[in-house]
């Protein structure tokens, strides 16, 4: 019998949007993406070497996006893993919570598996980890989140206490340690390469406050971009259908999938860094006028200046679907000689402004495109068409994209007519009809 194992990370938007310092998000979006690939791999080497007695090694089946499923022909690793993989999540990324869940496999892995799998970890997460973090009475506390102290970090006009998340988050981030894979991904279209962008003969880094990004403009707008795959539940399923009629390739087909989106949103990212953003660079420049911040599976979140904002979403919508059609056909999916497509929403923001609420905001105008996508006449055809969603926010509130839409974009009609709206709703990339 072998064993299929997954686990979760629970509100990874959240944890990294968490505070409004650019610094502390890149640190907590490399500490999330370091958990799931080579950090989860690097835990399960360090059990094998305490375990030398272990025959048969697991295999990974997925890697990336919170997400990590594996297959153990060992119990008693798997049952190692289980028990201690809380307490390394605890040590490497304070303050995430992350869910398990494992299925018991007779022969070879089957979609049906996977599907149980799923929904055990969807279950698990109404089950949160305890809090791990010291809480006494009389200790120092980090004045920005309440939570107890851990250590004093120098700052511009100081000092200040952050407790054990931030410090961590800080610590990763750090000027000093390699360039985040994140960026690498951005750079390259692969984890790796160098980590600093020649233009012009000017080294350039990516920055690490949001004042960075703006450079000295006097247009002190950005821009909150996220993007995500259309159909990839539809997409799975038919994998799945597939995979029903030849169950022994199911977990190979996916770990080769899952592989091969992971890179073609890479790739896609970097097309449109180098289409969009490179011509730009120059020595006025003392960074790069973006930053990653997720960037894997078929998710995309980067700020960026207000200005490269457009032009960039729409290059990466559109090398999407190029490099999606190149990597599936590798992997061997029938059906996808087109390539997947993919909808995103943009959030244009000032750079004091929230950024989890710009988060949570390009968020929904990106299920708005989605949605206008998925009802267009070409997705009757089996083609959901690329677009986005855009929003320039100009108030102080912080709202949800719908209340946004009936209180500023609404002409209310006189009564028995219907109201006008005015944001003119998501822009499609190609002809929809």
């Amino acid at each position: 019998m072998t064993y299929l194992y997954g686990a979760s990370v629970q509100g990874i938007q959240g944890y990294i949007f968490a505070t409004n310092k650019l610094r502390e998000m890149v640190g907590a979006s490399e500490l999330v993406e370091n958990l799931c690939t080579s950090g989860f791999n690097d835990f399960i080497e360090s059990l094998q070497r305490a375990q030398p007695s272990s025959a048969d090694a697991p295999r990974k089946i997925l890697g990336a996006a919170g997400n990590i499923k594996w297959i153990f022909p060992d119990k008693s690793l798997l049952e190692q893993v289980v028990r201690e993989f809380p307490l390394h999540v605890r040590k490497t990324v304070p303050g995430a919570s992350v869910s398990q869940a494992v299925v018991n496999v007779t022969g070879d892995v089957t979609p049906a598996d996977l599907g149980k799998l799923e929904q055990k970890l969807k279950a698990q997460r109404n089950r949160p980890m305890l809090a791990s973090t010291p809480d006494w009475a009389a200790c120092s506390r980090c004045p920005r989140t309440g939570l107890p102290a851990y250590e004093i970090h120098p700052t511009k006009n100081g000092s200040e206490m952050l407790d054990e998340a931030l410090a961590m988050k800080v610590d990763k981030s750090s000027e000093q340690s390699p360039m985040t894979r994140l960026a690498r991904k951005l750079l390259n279209g692969t984890t790796e390469g160098s980590h600093v962008y020649r233009m012009a003969d000017q080294n350039l880094r990516f920055p690490y406050d949001l004042e960075e990004i703006i450079n000295g403009r006097e247009n002190t707008w950005l821009a909150v971009v996220h993007a995500d795959g259309n159909g990839l539940g539809a997409l799975i399923q038919k994998i799945n259908a597939d995979m029903a009629k030849n169950p022994a390739k199911t977990a190979d087909v996916f770990a080769r999938f899952s592989e091969a989106l992971d890179k073609a949103t890479a790739e896609a990212a970097h097309k449109a860094f180098d289409e969009v953003v490179a011509p730009g660079l120059d020595k006025t420049l003392k960074s790069l006028p973006l930053r990653p911040l997720i960037l894997g599976g078929d998710d995309l979140t980067l700020i960026i200046r207000a200005d490269l904002a457009v032009p960039f979403t729409e290059s990466f919508l559109k090398a999407f679907q190029e490099f999606t059609a190149n990597r599936m056909g590798e992997v061997g999916i029938s059906g996808l000689e087109k390539g997947l497509t993919a909808c995103a929403g943009i959030a244009f923001v000032k750079h004091s402004y929230p950024f989890h609420y710009g988060y949570e905001l390009a968020e929904s105008l990106c299920t708005q495109a989605k949605q206008a996508s998925k009802s267009s006449p070409s997705a009757a055809n089996g083609m959901i068409p690329a677009s986005l969603a855009l929003f320039k926010v100009q108030s102080t509130f912080s709202e949800d994209w719908k209340t946004i839409r009936e209180r500023e974009l609404q002409v209310k009609a006189f009564e028995g007519a219907r109201s006008l709206h005015l944001d003119y709703g998501p822009y499609a990339l190609n002809d929809c009809a």
